[in-house]
């Protein structure tokens, strides 16, 4: 309560009464369900834990590598899309982490089996990078030109 607002003229209601009444439908979001501290609210808060680790997870590089800038997009459905794979890959992460710590699970699932090595790339110099692009077109690679843009 303000006594005197002195040169400011008249203060809002809110700051010159006694008491202030605010209905529960006002402040329903901010509301909690247990007293602060107590083992019910530390149990319910400590789910928060999990969400906030996710979204580190998420933005490891390792793992997900989100960060500001990371992606740079003029439509939302294409932010979603990289947003929603990159979830699902934060998942499988986690899933597979869960899996090699505790042993459970079924190791031939499909979500829990190891990546492969290289996914079936392989890393090529540009002799042998030819070889391989002649055997896909089923050519000769001397017939093969490769033009220099860069000049």
């Amino acid at each position: 309560m303000v006594p005197d607002p002195g040169h400011y003229g008249h203060p809002p209601k809110v700051c010159s009464q006694k008491s202030v009444t605010i209905r529960a439908r006002d402040y329903g979001k901010l509301k909690q369900p247990h007293l602060w501290g107590s083992p019910e609210w530390e149990a319910m808060y400590n789910r928060r834990t999990y969400v906030e680790g996710f979204f580190g997870i998420w933005k490891n590089e390792t793992v997900g590598g989100r960060h500001r800038g990371s992606h740079q997009f003029t439509r939302l459905a294409r932010e979603v899309l990289i947003t929603s794979l990159q979830f699902a890959h934060a998942n499988v992460h986690l899933l597979r982490k869960w899996h090699e710590e505790t042993g459970h699970g079924d190791p031939e699932h499909p979500l829990l089996r190891p990546e492969p090595a290289n996914h079936g790339f392989s890393n090529h110099d540009a002799d042998s990078a030819l070889e391989a692009l002649a055997e896909l077109l089923g050519t000769d690679p001397d017939r093969l030109v490769i033009e220099d843009n860069e000049a």
